[in-house]
């Protein structure tokens, strides 16, 4: 079962006495806790309590457990780190939690490593360690990233351009935690800032050259004649000109997707995106003109970009 499906059980008030939640991102499976937490009305001053796996013992758990809720209808346990248990301490502890009958509630968390290739046998093998817990499998996307990007850049009214939130999407497609923390720099130095421009912007990501390289092809595209002076800023920090010219298609391509006569731009896009095609073999190939054809290209096609528009 997954994580939409399990949080809608909840609101409807099947909540189970075991749940065990195995993704490669805690971050996700917060979600899902803090579904069971508010739908059973934990007061977590006395009915809640959180333990770290292999560190507490496994009577510790147990005693929570069994341990009657003093102002919640059940006691909220959460068991968490069962991946920094051994195969054999994990096999006692599955023993041990299916012969429970306690009626509080006791999530589990099994963090799975992000590159591990047996993910799919890990779920299995765990799924029937625990007989009686409610399985909650979490997976990400591109899809689903961009959704929660473009969400929380409407619901915090934040000012992120497009290259920016193509930059998250991109830099942390496999990491939620540290797209969180990212968006914590950002509201952070937004909170410090009086007035937010491009320029602070690129300040808070300097060094992240994936995100500049989309910031430089945004303003070509809107038909800025600052491209060039972001262009060669960029140029210290670029690896090969191979990351320019890929956003430089991508960016043209969605723009191409906005506009709204595709039958009037098509020649001129055709024209462009030919452009860009000769530039990828010139840098693939190391030509000592990457960078004099790079500007020239900015210069002579920005004017078809105006104000954001296509003009052919």
């Amino acid at each position: 079962m997954d994580d939409s499906d399990v949080r809608e059980s909840v609101k409807n008030g099947d909540i189970r006495s075991q749940y065990l939640l195995l993704g490669s991102e805690p971050l996700i499976m917060e979600r899902t806790i803090q579904t069971i937490e508010d739908q059973l009305h934990i007061d977590r001053s006395f009915d809640h309590d959180t333990f770290s796996l292999p560190e507490t013992p496994l009577d510790d758990v147990l005693s929570k457990l069994y341990s009657m809720a003093f102002a919640s209808p059940r006691r909220f346990v959460l068991a968490k780190n069962l991946e920094e248990l051994n195969q054999k301490d994990l096999v006692e502890f599955a023993k041990v939690i299916n012969r429970t009958g306690t009626k509080n509630c006791l999530v589990m968390t099994y963090v799975l490593s992000k590159d591990d290739r047996k993910t799919k046998s890990t779920e299995k093998k765990l799924q029937e360690l625990f007989l009686n817990a409610q399985c909650v499998t979490y997976r990400t996307d591109k899809h689903q990233v961009r959704n929660w990007i473009a969400a929380k850049v409407k619901k915090d009214k934040l000012p992120l351009s497009t290259a920016m939130m193509r930059y998250l999407e991109d830099q942390f497609i496999n990491d939620i935690t540290g797209l969180k923390n990212e968006f914590e720099k950002i509201e952070n130095y937004l909170a410090e800032t009086s007035s937010i421009s491009h320029e602070h912007i690129q300040d808070l990501a300097k060094g992240l050259c994936d995100y500049n390289v989309y910031q430089m092809i945004d303003g070509f595209l809107k038909g800025k004649t600052r491209t060039i002076v972001l262009f060669n800023e960029l140029q210290p920090y670029l690896r090969d000109y191979t990351e320019i010219v890929g956003a430089l298609a991508w960016g043209i391509m969605n723009q191409a997707q906005q506009a709204y006569s595709v039958l009037r731009t098509a020649r001129i896009l055709r024209t462009i995106l030919d452009e860009v095609a000769d530039l990828d073999r010139s840098v693939k190939i190391g030509s000592q003109f990457s960078t004099a054809r790079l500007e020239l290209f900015f210069l002579r096609n920005a004017r078809v970009f105006r104000k954001g528009a296509v003009y052919g």
